[in-house]
């Protein structure tokens, strides 16, 4: 069965994944940027919000390159993913998810961490975080609403 796309949905699913990876990537510059301001005697790893925080970032930076890089693939070939293989669409949408719901998971952990963090509150390093944390709820908005186009793109059978 063949799905019938339109270009402006391949263009926005790209679009979204290209602003999902430079958000992730933004955030993790963020991090590491943070890491470097920390009181002496603190190490990053001291912190385990951040460190979740900063896998996930990487793991959805990864994901979202992936993704463009195969819509990008797709788009120029004029073809649809869903003719490549019938379990794809599922397994798309299925990672799309989990990449949404993991930066939710990790950017709210971050920031109940550096609210209830009162040894640095008000430092540089706190400060950063947030901004890291945001970012990632922002790249959030952006997968989440990528799942949605996943979740369009299913075949119906």
């Amino acid at each position: 069965m063949e799905l019938i796309e339109s270009k402006g949905l391949k263009v926005l699913d790209l679009a979204l994944r290209a602003i999902a990876a430079l958000l992730t990537l933004l955030s993790l510059s963020l991090l590491l940027a943070a890491s470097h301001s920390l009181p002496s005697g603190l190490s990053f790893s001291s912190f385990r919000p951040y460190e979740y925080l900063f896998v996930v970032s990487a793991l959805v930076l990864i994901h979202s390159g992936i993704q463009g890089g195969v819509s990008t693939w797709y788009y120029l070939r004029k073809r649809s993913i869903t003719n490549h293989a019938c379990y794809y669409p599922y397994f798309r949408l299925g990672k799309d998810m989990v990449c949404a719901l993991l930066l939710l998971s990790a950017s709210s952990a971050v920031l109940g961490a550096t609210t209830l963090n009162s040894y640095l509150s008000g430092s540089k390093y706190i400060q950063q975080a947030n901004g890291a944390a945001a970012l990632s709820l922002f790249a959030f908005l952006c997968v989440a609403n990528s799942s949605t186009i996943s979740f369009y793109r299913l075949p119906c059978h």
